[in-house]
């Protein structure tokens, strides 16, 4: 599947300490990712409201009040509408969330065939209304002749005790139970959803039995694992004679919809053969004839606590083994490439743990006067002295497989031919701006004529941070593949050789959405009716002009009677201007440490990446944006880069021109409209972890590796 985000569905009404229990357990066993919340409440006298609020910063969760009819089709149906992922998980407030279940489910729907996928659930310790022993709910769904109504009643098929789950095979059953039920959106659209003539009762099982009748595709209820679920906990509050009433009328209803359908494809069998049954429900699948398939799908259980540098599950192998990767770095571990080979390393090992990465930097990073943060990655850092010297003795004691230069500047350059003399493997190039642009900045004149120029002459021009004209172009020509951090880079590659889009990763476990940073507002003295920016970044010879823009943006937003303030963080590398409007509304916080930066952009009600379309913009991607899109706050920025990828108003707000009076427009649609605010700031959040942060791409990776690795 192109992308495994899961919208999962929530229906509470005065549940807050269900819902709260739900919440704390999924969080703590939960590692799929991406996830929204949604959560449907049905007029709430509790403090619902603040358990919600209570993890918005875990994740995407939505509080939906909805009061009109309290029904949990018309609910479920109506929450799907707001889901923003392909896949479905409608769960009930009173699960306990015991059990990584989410990435067993999704990796069952990567098979077309199967169409819904549940689990088992066990009785929750100590809760049981009769206080007996634990037992096992349900695994899976079994049809069983009502005597009496003259129909094929669903039954959960139910085990004694735990110690009976040995035999509960997980498999393919007619249909599983709505309270952990997961399901393509795509399928769930085309069925029509849930039918909503049903009342509390049947309406999953309807749902499941049509996914087989009209899309052929199967239920899957998982039995290896299991999630705890405090039965009836909230179908029971409504009174008597109102549960009556809708026993009588979900009865007739699945009889009329369902039950000759059920006789003729599943049970296959006349009624009187199934009276002379017992009316037991049966204990076990094998008991239940024709109830059960066995299917590879069933693994071993995942193990919650098996979880790599993310969090991601290490369940994911290979035949292949010994894949030692150097990354050699332009610059030090913690700069903004070597964060971003930093996540791709771990996300990689995480889920291909036969892959050892390794990295070097220049010597120079050792010496300054901030020692590089090197992150969980310490030991296997070294500097290029200590690389060319030693060698990069791997954890298996040998070298490296692959060498992976972290862009084709000098200084990488000469670090990897150094080593590629000593250990001729294959090599790989990561491009991540255009190099010939930089150069022809730094060195103030055009490419074209440093290109005609004698080599020797260009040694003394081109400083060790930029690209050489004849020795870079040489040095790419000696490579086996390529990454690029944008597909317009692919001028770089003219022998067309193998390499994929490796976009700058978002490390979420600092970038995500968070409330608005009242506190550091009010330490930096910001009146509460301002409009807040934020921008986090260096200001050098390349983007100076477009930096300048959003100082005059802010000028003119308060000149226009919108009170505004631009946060800054970075350093000023030339100067922006004299002009005394330039710092009147800024608070220049200069260097921060990478850990508080999402908190300057949580105090932001604006984010803005400034910048034309153009021979620098069009060819890069700005570490700092696919943070701005994390964060979940509107995101300005022009059509370049990222911004050709982006709808206008819906994941971002695009503009045409990136000067300031643009850019003044923008941020007061965006103040002024609270739909358009709040539309753009979910979806910017989608869009980072759809297309920028995608897990996906950690498969692509390992492929290109194999594939490189095959030329060794």
């Amino acid at each position: 599947m192109q992308s495994t985000g899961v919208s999962i569905i929530i229906l509470t009404k005065n549940g807050a300490h269900h819902l709260k229990t739900l919440l704390e357990t999924f969080f703590k066993n939960n590692t799929h990712d991406p996830v929204e919340l949604i959560v449907i409440d049905h007029g709430s006298t509790d403090n619902t409201a603040d358990i919600v609020a209570n993890y918005v910063n875990r994740a995407m969760i939505r509080l939906v009040r909805k009061l009109d009819r309290d029904n949990f089709a018309a609910s479920c149906n109506f929450g799907a509408q707001k889901a923003h992922y392909p896949l479905l998980l409608f769960l009930n407030n009173d699960i306990v969330y015991t059990s990584d279940m989410l990435p067993r489910g999704v990796e069952i729907l990567e098979d077309d065939t199967m169409g819904v996928v549940g689990c088992r659930l066990d009785d929750v310790p100590g809760k049981n209304p009769q206080k007996t022993p634990q037992k096992i709910q349900h695994t899976g769904i079994d049809f069983q002749w009502d005597e009496k109504k003259q129909f094929h009643r669903p039954i959960q098929i139910r085990h004694a005790s735990l110690e009976a789950a040995a035999k509960a095979h997980g498999g393919v059953y007619p249909a599983v139970t709505g309270a952990f039920m997961l399901c393509r959106k795509a399928d769930f659209q085309k069925i029509g959803g849930f039918c909503e003539e049903y009342d509390y009762g049947f309406e999953d099982i309807d749902f499941c039995l049509r996914v087989g009748r009209d899309l052929k595709k199967k239920c899957f209820c998982i039995n290896g694992v299991s999630l705890q679920h405090l039965e009836g906990a909230t179908r029971n509050q409504a009174e008597e004679g109102i549960r009556n009433r809708r026993y009588q009328n979900n009865d007739a209803l699945f009889k009329k919809r369902l039950d000759q359908y059920i006789a003729n494809t599943i049970v296959n069998r006349k009624p009187n053969e199934q009276a002379a049954q017992s009316k037991t429900p049966p204990s076990s699948p094998d008991a239940s004839q024709k109830a059960v398939q066995t299917s590879p799908h069933e693994k071993k259980p995942f193990d919650a606590n098996k979880k790599g540098p993310l969090g991601t599950t290490e369940n994911k192998t290979s035949d292949t083994v010994g894949m030692n990767i150097l990354y050699v770095l332009y610059n030090a571990i913690d700069s903004n490439g070597g964060i971003h080979v930093q996540l791709h390393a771990e996300r990689l090992m995480a889920q291909y743990p036969q892959c050892d990465c390794r990295f070097v930097m220049p010597n120079w990073c050792l010496s300054a006067d901030a020692p590089p943060d090197a992150g969980n990655m310490g030991e296997r850092v070294v500097t290029f002295s200590q690389a060319t010297s030693k060698g990069s003795t791997f954890s298996d004691g040998r070298g490296p497989d692959i060498i992976h230069a972290w862009t084709p500047r000098e200084i990488v350059r000469k670090c990897c031919e150094n080593l590629l003399s000593q250990s001729p493997v294959p090599l790989i190039i990561h491009l991540e701006d255009n190099e010939e642009y930089l150069t022809e900045v730094t060195v103030g004149r055009p490419f074209a004529d440093l290109a005609k120029l004698p080599v020797k002459e260009l040694d003394a021009l081109i400083p060790d941070s930029r690209y050489h004209p004849i020795r870079g172009r040489d040095f790419l020509g000696k490579a086996q593949g390529v990454t690029m951090i944008i597909d317009t880079l692919a001028h770089f590659n003219p022998a067309n050789l193998p390499g994929m889009l490796l976009p700058p990763p978002v490390d979420e476990r600092l970038f995500y959405p968070r409330p608005l940073n009242m506190k550091l507002r009010e330490e930096l003295k910001i009146p509460k009716n301002n409009i807040v920016l934020a921008y986090t970044g260096n200001v050098h010879a390349a983007n100076r002009d477009e930096v300048r823009e959003l100082y005059k943006a802010v000028h003119l937003l308060n000149e226009q009677g919108h009170p505004t303030v631009l946060i800054r963080t970075g350093k000023n590398a030339v100067k922006l201007g004299d002009e005394k409007w330039l710092t009147v509304h800024e608070k220049h916080l200069g260097w921060v440490a990478r850990s508080k930066v999402p908190e300057v952009l949580a105090a932001a009600d604006v984010l803005v990446q400034p910048g034309e379309p153009g021979a620098f913009n069009d060819q890069r991607v700005p570490s700092k944006l696919p943070e701005f899109f994390a964060m979940g706050r509107p995101v300005v920025l022009s059509k370049t880069n990222l911004g050709v990828q982006l709808e206008h108003q819906k994941n971002a707000y695009v503009l045409n021109k990136s000067d300031a009076d643009e850019i003044v427009k923008a941020v007061i649609k965006i103040h002024e409209d609270r739909a358009i605010r709040e539309e753009l700031a979910i979806q910017a959040v989608f869009f980072c972890r759809n297309t920028i942060n995608s897990r996906v791409i950690s498969k692509n990776y390992f492929s290109l590796y194999e594939l490189v690795k095959k030329t060794q």
